[in-house]
C-alpha cells in the first residue's frame, strides 16, 4: 500500500450533487430508503466510465490495499456501502481495487470512535463527496488504512521473501482484513528481489574486468531505485523497502 494524491475537488462529472443527475437521484433513493439496494440501477452508478478511468489513473491500474497491477480492477469502497449506503456515490469514498482484495476485505470496517449518523431526506448534502475523509474519520477513528488519507511512511515492514507485517495496530489490521500476506503477494513481492539478484550474478559472471563488473552492476542499482520511486511500478511499498538489502547482495554476489 502506498499514498495516493487524490485531488477532491477534481470529481468525476457523474458525481455531482445535482437534481438533474442521476446519480445524485440514486443517492437521495438509498436515503429514503435507509439501505443499499442491491440493484442493477443502484450498483451501475458507482461504475461509470468516468469514474472507474479517473481512479484507474490514480492508482496508475494498481490496487489500493495490495498494489498489485489490474487491468480489470473494481471501484472499491473504503467504507462498505452494505452499511454507509449514502456513500456509495462519494467521491473521498470510492478507491480502485483487486477483486482479491475486494473479496477479502468484505463488508469489514472496524472504528475505535463513534459512529457517524447517517442523513435523513431533505438534508444538505452539498458535502456529501467528502465527508467519507477527514470529517467521519475524527469522529469514527477507523482501524483500516485508507492510502488516500493516511500517512504510509513505514508502517509495513517486509522480508526477502516478500512477508509483510505491520509496526502498528491499523497496519496489522488492515494486513489481516486485506490478507496482504497472502501466498501469491509474497511470491510476486520475492521474485522483484530475485530478479534483481540474479540479473547481478549474470552481469558479474559477464564481466572481464572489476571495474566492468563495478560499472554494470551500477547500472542495476540505479534501475531498480528508479522503479521503486515510480508510482507506475507494482509493489512500490515492497520496491522501496528492498533499497536497504541491495549492498549486502552486491557484496555477497561480487566477492
Amino acid at each position: 500500500m502506498r499514498k495516493i494524491n487524490k485531488d477532491l475537488t477534481d470529481m468525476p462529472a457523474s458525481l455531482a450533487v445535482r437534481d438533474d443527475n442521476i446519480t445524485h437521484q440514486r443517492r437521495i433513493e438509498l436515503i429514503k430508503a435507509a439501505q443499499y439496494v442491491k440493484k442493477a440501477e443502484f450498483d451501475s452508478r458507482y461504475k461509470m466510465p468516468d469514474i472507474k478511468e479517473k481512479l484507474q489513473g490514480l492508482y496508475h491500474f494498481k490496487c489500493a490495499y495490495c498494489e498489485s497491477r489490474v487491468e480489470q480492477g473494481q471501484v472499491e469502497h473504503y467504507r462498505p456501502k452494505s452499511k454507509y449506503y449514502w456513500l456509495a456515490y462519494s467521491w473521498d469514498n470510492l478507491l480502485y481495487g483487486c477483486p482479491t482484495c475486494n473479496q477479502f476485505k468484505g463488508t469489514d470496517f472496524e472504528i475505535l470512535g463513534e459512529e457517524v449518523v447517517p442523513p435523513k431526506e431533505g438534508d444538505d448534502l452539498r458535502d456529501i463527496n467528502l465527508c467519507s475523509s477527514e470529517k467521519y474519520d475524527n469522529i469514527e477513528k477507523p482501524k483500516l488504512l485508507n492510502p488516500e488519507r493516511d500517512i504510509l511512511g513505514d508502517v509495513f515492514v517486509f522480508d526477502m521473501q516478500g512477508h509483510v507485517k505491520g509496526n502498528n495496530n491499523r497496519a496489522e489490521y488492515t494486513i489481516r482484513t486485506c490478507h496482504l500476506d497472502r501466498s501469491f503477494l509474497n511470491d510476486e513481492r520475492r521474485k522483484i528481489i530475485d530478479g534483481f539478484r540474479n540479473e547481478v550474478k549474470a552481469e558479474c559472471l559477464n564481466a572481464t574486468t572489476k571495474d566492468e563488473q563495478k560499472n554494470a552492476v551500477s547500472v542495476l542499482v540505479r534501475s531498480f531505485l528508479r522503479r521503486s520511486m515510480d508510482e507506475a511500478s507494482t509493489f512500490t511499498a515492497y520496491r522501496k523497502a528492498a533499497v536497504v538489502w541491495l549492498d549486502d547482495i552486491v557484496k555477497n554476489i561480487a566477492k
